[in-house]
């Protein structure tokens, strides 16, 4: 079984994008930079096995190549940003996604035991290595969804997953409502599925970087306080998830 982390990336949007303060592509090339740095590391820890990341602005990637020239890692770049700008960015991420499933080497020879670990690529999952230790055995879908919102900045799947949920989500997303509503939505409303969908990580991510809306940090003031209590009472119930699932 390899855990593959897939990074999405924009590094140059289209200008005058809705409700998108981050817009600067130096300053998003520098906080991707920043993240995949971060990734790299774990890349030689061993805590995942591969990363494919991918950018749907047609940006030229061989400084970021260049700067991480590891085997391991693959590089995708394709320009695919004229559409409604009405559409919420979730619904060209997950055209990316599609893109980087079909010409991606990577994917291409994944094994069913595979999971996919996708990350917005600005965002740091600083605890990532505890976080893939304690998922469960086996799921085709993980996705943390708490009242009505699917948490889309991190989320992971198998190819049977990907080929059930993941694949064409795309088009469900044209539409200016939150792609994390719509999600949501349909995981809660499937009820007969071949796959395993797991809607509560088992240990919380703890997510770093910056949000393109508004520029603002991922995590508040408060965010070490909470991400503690909730740490403490998912250990609480890690060995009785280990029982009723292994």
């Amino acid at each position: 079984m390899k855990n593959i982390l897939l990074l999405t990336s924009t590094i140059r949007p289209k200008p005058n994008q809705p409700q998108l303060k981050l817009a600067d592509p130096a300053e998003r090339l520098k906080d991707y930079d920043e993240a995949l740095e971060f990734h790299c590391h774990l890349l030689e820890q061993g805590i995942v096995d591969k990363i494919v990341y991918v950018d749907n602005s047609g940006f030229d990637l061989s400084c970021l190549s260049e700067h991480y020239p590891s085997p391991d890692i693959e590089w995708v770049s394709f320009y695919d940003l004229d559409y409604d700008p009405s559409y919420h960015r979730g619904y060209g991420e997950f055209r990316l996604i599609d893109h980087a499933f079909t010409h991606a080497e990577t994917f291409r020879h994944m094994d069913g035991t595979d999971r996919v670990w996708k990350v917005t690529g600005r965002y740091m999952v600083k605890n990532l290595g505890r976080v893939i230790a304690m998922t469960p055995p086996s799921f085709d879908l993980y996705c943390n969804v708490s009242h009505g919102w699917a948490e889309m900045g991190f989320m992971a799947w198998s190819r049977h997953g990907y080929e059930h949920h993941i694949k064409s989500l795309w088009q469900k997303f044209a539409t200016g409502k939150a792609p994390e509503l719509i999600l949501a939505e349909k995981i809660l409303a499937t009820t007969r599925t071949p796959c395993r969908i797991v809607t509560t990580f088992f240990w919380p991510p703890f997510i770093v970087g910056r949000r393109g809306t508004d520029g603002t940090n991922f995590q508040g003031r408060l965010t070490p306080v909470r991400f503690a209590l909730e740490a403490a009472a998912k250990l609480a119930l890690f060995p009785f998830r280990r029982l009723i699932s292994g």
